[in-house]
Formats: structure tokens, sequence, C-alpha cells
């Protein structure tokens, strides 16, 4: 099932500023592969034991009276001289054995153990203007399932551009020192090429002496073809890969409509079109049912899914 994330919405700005289309399949091409930072990203530092409690004490102290302030840096006093040091070593001796941040399975336990219902609380909901030129819903509906197919495509086939902060000051925004004659040259044409010639493991680096920080972009695996299976205790995500359709939901029915073909080329609007059409013809679906319908689980708690 083609599943597209909220986090798509900023990486749509880059076709605005830059890549033209090449065919039907791409949105836009790239000299860089989408990619080709990911290998060399720094690591998210562990911050110290006590910088740590420091900060969780400055953060309370606004919340507490004095009295509940005193009994938590009492607290912290004890942690920081009990099983403080131990744990915060058994953190440090885990990550130096992978290359990761070490606040991603905490961040992934935290979005998987929510229980609250998907829709708002997760999931975003997204409105669109009006478009004059496409006023039949499934016009519309075509126009831009067709778009995130070829989203879809950029992006497996490493034609995205690769998401970047650009300072235009060179070494990493300081500006100054024997290569400032490279400030203002970040995503330039020549900023392009030197990055893609160097190794995925140093071209973050390349990307720094022109002012610029490559920025993470594990989580684009997650955006097609992959769901979010309810679970007891923790839900688990799931990838459909080889999937070639995306799931249509009209009242109380679920319609497989196939966005690429065999070949993976993405299937043109008119054909969409005449899919939706379809779909919108069949009144059985918005026909009363007995019991409550599949779509009504969508609003529940990720607990009684489960």
């Amino acid at each position: 099932m083609v599943r597209a994330r909220a986090t798509a919405t900023r990486t749509l700005a880059h076709f605005a500023r830059r890549g033209a289309p090449t065919g039907d399949n791409h949105l836009s091409q790239t000299k860089i592969p989408t990619f080709h930072f990911q290998d060399s990203l720094p690591r998210l530092p562990i911050p110290g034991l006590k910088e740590t409690a420091a900060r969780f004490l400055y953060s309370a102290e606004p919340l507490l009276n004095a009295a509940e302030l005193a009994e938590t840096k009492k607290a912290m006093d004890d942690f920081l001289t009990g099983p403080g040091p131990a744990l915060h070593k058994a953190i440090v001796d885990r990550e130096e054995k992978r290359y990761s941040s070490f606040i991603r399975e905490p961040w992934f336990d935290m979005y998987l153990k929510n229980r609250d219902p998907l829709p708002l609380n997760i999931n975003p909901q997204l409105t669109f203007v009006a478009d004059p030129e496409k006023t039949k819903q499934s016009a519309r509906a075509a126009s831009m399932v067709r778009s995130c197919s070829r989203f879809f495509r950029t992006l497996e086939d490493g034609n995205l551009v690769p998401d970047m902060f650009h300072t235009q000051k060179c070494m990493g925004g300081t500006g100054t020192g024997a290569l400032s004659f490279l400030n203002g040259k970040g995503g330039s044409s020549q900023f392009e090429t030197v990055c893609s010639l160097m190794p995925r493991k140093y071209s973050f680096y390349a990307a720094y002496i022109y002012g610029t920080y490559p920025l993470d972009m594990s989580q684009y695996h997650n955006l097609f073809m992959s769901t979010r299976v309810p679970a007891l205790g923790k839900d688990v995500l799931k990838k459909s890969m080889g999937a070639r359709h995306i799931i249509v939901q009209r009242g109380n029915d679920f319609w497989a409509v196939d966005v690429l073909r065999q070949d993976g080329s993405v299937v043109p609007a008119g054909e969409l079109m005449s899919a939706f059409d379809h779909i919108l013809a069949q009144e059985r679906a918005l026909a009363r049912l007995p019991h409550p319908c599949p779509a009504c689980c969508a609003s529940h708690s990720t607990r009684v899914l489960a």
C-alpha cells in the first residue's frame, strides 16, 4: 500500500526551487543521489549525565513549587550518586557499537506505544486550496495521486534532491578563512559536482566546507509502501515491498487502485480518473450497513484495534 507521511510536504518544496521534470515518471533529477550524505552524517552527541540533570531541573522549575522543587533536586542527587552513572555508561557503550542516533529507539517507542487515536493526535489533516482547472473530484484526485506516484518513483530511483540547509557561509557557517571564496556557492553547480564525486562516507564534510548541512533522510524509507499495524503494547511498522497500488475508501467500501504498471512506470492521470469515476458511481458504498464498517476503526484508540 502506497502511503505518504506528512514529512513529504517539506521535500515537495525542493521541486519549486530546482530540478526540472524528467519525463512522466519523475518530478526532478539531481546530480547528488538522494541518500548520498546518509552514511557520513555526524551522530547526535550524547550529553553528559550532569548536563542532562541540569537541563531536567531547569525545565521542571517553572512547574513546581518550592517544596516540590526541593524534593525533585534531592531525587536527582540520589540518581546522580546512585544508578545514574551506570545507566549513562550503558547508553554510551550501546551507541558505540552502531551508527545511529541515541534517541532513535526511544522516539519510535514513544510513537508506536502511543494508544491515542491516530487521526489528529498522530496523523495530520491537510486542506488543499481549490483548483479552478480541476473542479471534478475524480480529476483532482487523479492529479494528486499521479503526482505522489511520480514523487515515489523520484525517491526510489535516487532522483530526489537531498535535504540540505545552506548557510551560504563556508566552513559550517563561519564564512572566514582561506576558503571564504566558497561563500554563497552552497547549492551551486560546482557544489553539486564536488559533493557527488565524494565517496558517501566523506560527502557530508565536503558539503560542510561549503557551509551546507545535509539533513537526515532515514525516515524517507517509511514514506511509501508502509503502514502502522496495531498490536498489544506497541504497534508495528510493516513494509509491503513491491506494492503498486493505493487503497481508496469511499463510504463503506475499500478499493485497490494500481498507480504503477508492472514495469514501474506511472499510470496516466486519465486512467486514474476513470478508476475513480467508477468508484464514485457505486451507490452501494454509501448504503447503511447493519453493523459498523471497518472504516470506523480508524478513529479508535490503537488499544481497541489491537
